[in-house]
């Protein structure tokens, strides 16, 4: 009786056009699933399905300027973005530094230059010495911890 069930369950996938046996060359047991065989079969032989390469990770930031603006910068500066006019501190940005990650002074540095005595407070973004803010990225962020803290007050304006 249970031949009789499985020869006449054979019967019914085969002619549904599903696979009812194992095919020498592939050496895989049949797959008896109506989602993605391919895929499955794929998956139990482990073998290797080529993919396109992921996109590159977009760009965080550049040393571009325009119109007295670090526009490099603004797709950093809009995703630390505190509530700041985005165009106003890309201004800021070039007018502390021109743009240079790498600017200092005495007691500032980077993009934003940042006071050293910040540094206990923008440890959140990953900055534990005035070397880490000469990092475009974690200089934004410290940026926007500064301007939580002093609004536009951290950057004479006038």
């Amino acid at each position: 009786m249970k031949r009789i069930l499985i020869v006449l369950l054979l019967a019914i996938l085969a002619a549904a056009g599903y696979p009812t046996g194992v095919n020498a060359a592939d050496d895989v047991p049949p797959i008896l699933s109506p989602i993605d065989t391919t895929g499955l079969k794929h998956a139990v032989r482990g073998e290797q399905i080529q993919l396109a390469p992921p996109p590159p990770p977009p760009v965080l930031w550049t040393t571009e300027s325009a119109n007295g603006r670090c526009v490099g910068m603004i797709p950093a500066i809009q995703h630390w973005n505190p509530g700041w006019n985005v165009d106003r501190m890309a201004g800021i940005a070039y007018r502390e530094s021109r743009c240079d990650p790498n600017a200092a002074n005495s007691c500032c540095t980077g993009i934003f230059q940042i006071h050293a005595t910040w540094i206990d407070n923008v440890a959140m973004c990953g900055v534990s010495s005035r070397a880490d803010l000469k990092d475009p990225w974690k200089n934004v962020c410290a940026a926007s911890v500064v301007f939580r803290e002093q609004g536009m007050g951290a950057w004479s304006t006038a």
